[in-house]
């Protein structure tokens, strides 16, 4: 399932075409790396994010002050499905939004909303999110990278603050 957003603003600051989005995860705030971008001082750099559900309606997730969906003020973390035609009021700024079946149809063409209402799990969201080739790493001052296979047996990270010698392995951090 997919899901088409249009943004238009009062002030004619937004063009008013149709965005199409898969998912998984649609960030919208005022960040230049957000996948809908709003700008404005009263946007946050993450106003909101839309998570999309596979089988299921996209999940609105409410993160800053500011932020309506028909009407409704949303709080802070305030979870709701959204459904075709949801309104969502940002600022100066009218979401309206378009559930479709495949990447394919257009924002017209709606698709069957998920009736059971049920929230994915915060590891449903994370696998989404998480690639083939990802592998937990720590960025060392200076800007190196030090990627940490899962094979490895144990590398010296350094000393901490009390002169204990610091180590990983592929489980844990040691001192």
């Amino acid at each position: 399932m997919g899901i088409s957003l249009r943004v238009t603003g009062q002030d004619g600051d937004a063009d008013g075409a149709w965005h199409d989005f898969e998912g998984p995860i649609i960030s919208v705030g005022c960040d230049q790396h957000a996948a809908l971008r709003l700008a404005g001082p009263q946007i946050a750099a993450e106003q909101a994010m839309v998570i999309m559900v596979e089988g299921g309606s996209p999940l609105l997730i409410n993160r800053a002050p500011g932020t309506q969906l028909n009407g409704e003020q949303l709080a802070r973390a305030m979870q709701r499905r959204l459904t075709d035609e949801d309104r969502i009021r940002i600022g100066p700024y009218l979401i309206e939004c378009r559930l479709r079946e495949s990447a394919s149809q257009s924002p017209e063409h709606t698709a069957d909303n998920d009736a059971s209402g049920g929230k994915p799990s915060f590891e449903q969201i994370l696998n989404k999110l998480r690639a083939e080739d990802d592998n937990f790493y720590f960025l060392i001052e200076g800007g190196e990278r030090l990627t940490l296979e899962e094979t490895m047996t144990r590398q010296l990270l350094g000393w901490n603050s009390c002169a204990q010698l610091v180590a990983c392995d592929a489980t844990q951090l040691v001192t």
